[in-house]
């Protein structure tokens, strides 16, 4: 069985993700900083911490066979343009 370590499970695209795991029984290691999803399957390996502490990231990808991140922050600016240095795409 493949195992996943997943960071941002519990977001908004984080809990489709985690559930197409699931449903593909993939063994899930699910960091989660605050709570855990409500009705999480039992075969979710809870992992309780915060993504900047390098031993919780150690406790998280120790077996893992891949990472997939789909961390965001809500505080987060999200710009509405980015400039592209001169000379870049689209050309």
């Amino acid at each position: 069985m493949t195992s996943v370590a997943l960071l941002g499970g519990t977001g908004r695209l984080g809990r489709y993700v985690l559930g197409e795991f699931l449903q593909r029984d993939f063994e899930v290691r699910l960091l989660v900083h605050r709570t855990p999803p409500e009705a999480h399957d039992a075969s979710i390996d809870i992992i309780h911490g915060d993504v900047h502490t390098p031993a919780v990231i150690d406790t998280l990808l120790r077996g893992a066979d891949c990472v997939v991140a789909t961390l965001s922050s809500a505080q987060a600016a999200v710009p509405t343009s980015v400039p592209l240095p001169s000379g870049t795409w689209p050309r």
